[in-house]
């Protein structure tokens, strides 16, 4: 083998090597940033890694995944990704990591409203999940016209 050759084939795995130092320094960061419950975006693809604080496995989502979209949509697909509930909190930064435009000042107070009052979502233990993961949930409901509340099970035949 001549020098040239053997050059070249330094340079292949010095850069391959470089690589996975540039890769690893890259999770490291993220992992520190997951940590600290922040939303690490990657580069190099422009998607978008979204996981609660205590969540194992981060889900991904492109920069624009919840574009357009109104909060309630947005929300039902961030928690059908991730499959658990999520606090208002985590659901805001995540939905606006992933493009989820709105003109509210208090954004999270925003959202906790919003999905409060919609009947595809569900609070437990101060996190908000989709209402068709607990089909026997008994609800709280209005009467129409009156001012008080009423038990009414959500019994419904599930498709």
């Amino acid at each position: 083998m001549d020098n040239e050759t053997s050059a070249n084939s330094y340079d292949a795995v010095i850069a391959d090597l470089e690589s996975k130092v540039a890769s690893m320094l890259a999770t490291i960061a993220n992992l520190k940033s997951l940590r600290d419950g922040s939303v690490p975006i990657r580069s190099d693809d422009m998607s978008v890694k979204i996981a609660p604080q205590r969540s194992g496995v981060p889900v991904s989502f492109r920069h624009d995944a919840f574009f357009g979209m109104t909060a309630t949509e947005a929300a039902k697909k961030y928690l059908s990704a991730i499959k658990k509930t999520a606090s208002v909190t985590v659901l805001a930064e995540a939905l606006q990591a992933g493009g989820w435009k709105t003109a509210s000042k208090n954004v999270t107070e925003t959202l906790r409203v919003t999905l409060g009052r919609h009947p595809d979502f569900v609070k437990i233990n101060a996190e908000f999940g989709l209402a068709e993961w607990y089909p026997g949930r008994r609800t709280s409901q209005r009467r129409a016209g009156s001012g008080a509340l009423s038990e009414s099970s959500s019994e419904e035949s599930s498709d």
